[in-house]
């Protein structure tokens, strides 16, 4: 029985969310049975899944999540004119999911408030799930309390939350994730290929990479299609157990506190590029 995948994203920001829509939508190892969107703009965000999703020729429910998020959304116009009826009540198709599947991992590439959401109104189903973020980076954390980044800070007490829950939880960093290596250059074979080609998929994720560069005055590292990696299965990351405490107001740091999975900072970048380009292509 294939894995069963939840994404929980914040696309229409950094262009490594569409990486990796589109390596859950193509690999054959796992079945992505629903997107979830937040970190602000969540219906425009699920508006861009749902049309990628159809321009792969799939049907997968899309939901829009909580609002509560810390980036602005920049695919307004990948969203131009598309009239999607998205549903909100994400809390029950996750549920839904839950109990149609025995073998859930839940993928969240943004902040946790949909989550923390979940299963502080259904606990039970803590043990039911795989948790993979792109989350808590070690960087700086052995010196003081940190706030740790985009998908930290995007809610940090539903953060907190989760990573306190004694849940099937694994951790992909920062510190791991940032890395010139897995970045999208024009150097690189991916940036070619994406270049050159007439698929409508290509060209809409080749022009929000440019417009990512455009905007941010540098090409995006591959942080959120590693995470998704670890959910395929895949050994590029090493894993160890870190000791993370929180303060009250949801900053952390490495202390006396849960033990929870996190990425060491090496890993095979060459091996992951590989991967990514064989499901993009």
């Amino acid at each position: 029985m294939k894995q069963a995948i939840i994404l929980d994203t914040d696309i229409g920001t950094n262009p490594d969310d569409f990486f990796s829509l589109l390596m859950l939508l193509n690999s054959s190892d796992v079945e992505l049975k629903l997107v979830i969107t937040g970190n602000g703009f969540p219906m425009e965000r699920a508006i861009m899944a749902k049309r990628i999703i159809d321009l792969t020729g799939k049907d997968i429910k899309v939901v829009a999540g909580e609002e509560k998020g810390c980036v602005d959304f920049f695919g307004q116009k990948f969203i131009e004119n598309s009239n999607y009826k998205i549903d909100k009540n994400y809390l029950e198709e996750i549920k839904k999911v839950l109990e149609n599947n025995e073998n859930v991992t839940y993928v969240c590439i943004q902040g946790l408030s949909n989550l923390s959401s979940f299963l502080k109104k259904f606990p039970e189903y803590k043990k039911r799930m795989m948790v993979m973020h792109m989350g808590a980076t070690l960087r700086d954390a052995d010196k003081e309390f940190i706030s740790g980044g985009t998908n930290m800070e995007a809610d940090l007490l539903s953060a907190k939350y989760i990573y306190e829950l004694n849940c099937d939880l694994k951790v992909v960093g920062a510190h791991t994730t940032i890395n010139d290596a897995i970045r999208i250059t024009p150097e690189t074979k991916i940036y070619r290929k994406l270049k050159e080609s007439k698929l409508p998929i290509h060209k809409m994720l080749f022009e929000h990479l440019l417009e990512y560069n455009k905007r941010r005055k540098i090409w995006p590292a591959m942080h959120d299609p590693l995470t998704v990696s670890v959910s395929l299965g895949k050994n590029f990351v090493k894993f160890e157990k870190v000791s993370i405490c929180f303060n009250k107001e949801g900053r952390y740091k490495i202390g006396r506190g849960n033990n929870i999975l996190i990425s060491k900072k090496e890993f095979d970048s060459d091996g992951f590029m590989r991967m990514l380009y064989f499901l993009l292509f």
